[in-house]
């Protein structure tokens, strides 16, 4: 156990990956090996985010876990969890292909999960915000581009839970959520005018692009990533 919590921690992910699938072959249930393999898993992530062995394997400890455990476990699994799919975003997803909408779905699957163990983790609430605000925004970009309606429902229902989660986090914050309902305006307000009027469809695929631009320089701001 040693040798995988050293390899974490010096974010040798592959090494500690295999550590904690050794430690399972000989105790199946040993709660941190469960919570260590599933979060190398998805640190391992490539070009496809591992959110599966992501929540399984935090399920699994969390099962797994003494009882006396199991609520400070489900905290650290949340806070972990948004790192996770924060390093995610920044560092594998660099298109606006369909492939990255399918990413982004998986990353606000996972944030959602962490979000059921601590559901007043305001960093969390922040980063579902923007992602569901920066999906929705990349579903219309989509659209746009190729004159399609195959996203047009679940822009709004993404747009939707982004506002659900700012007035979640109102409640919880006042401040923070007076702060990100102005980052909000600003970005319902870079949109509006990127697809308003009677310009040409690259004007208006590079304006989204800008306001998805505004989001991602929001987001860093909001999270300190």
């Amino acid at each position: 156990m040693k040798l995988a919590l050293a390899a974490e921690k010096a974010d040798n992910h592959q090494e500690a990956y295999d550590y904690f699938t050794k430690i399972l072959e000989y105790d199946p249930e040993n709660y941190v090996a469960l919570l260590g393999k599933a979060v190398a898993a998805g640190r391992l992530s490539a070009s496809e985010f591992r959110h599966s062995e992501l929540i399984e394997g935090a399920k699994a400890a969390v099962q797994h876990a003494p009882d006396s455990k199991k609520d400070d476990l489900k905290i650290e699994i949340a806070e972990t969890l948004d790192s996770v799919c924060s390093d995610f975003r920044i560092f594998r997803i660099q298109s606006d292909d369909e492939d990255s909408v399918f990413q982004r779905m998986r990353i606000v699957e996972c944030l959602k999960f962490a979000h059921d163990y601590d559901p007043n983790n305001e960093n969390l609430i922040t980063s579902l915000y923007f992602e569901n605000k920066q999906l929705g925004l990349q579903m219309k970009l989509w659209n746009l581009r190729y004159q399609t309606d195959t996203w047009e429902k679940s822009v709004d229902e993404y747009r939707q839970k982004a506002n659900e989660y700012s007035t979640k986090l109102s409640l919880i914050n006042p401040e923070k959520g007076a702060e990100l309902a102005k980052s909000d305006q600003e970005i319902e307000s870079q949109d509006s005018m990127s697809t308003g009027g009677n310009v040409d469809w690259a004007t208006i695929i590079g304006g989204v692009i800008g306001v998805a631009i505004v989001i991602a320089v929001f987001a860093c701001c909001f999270t300190g990533r």
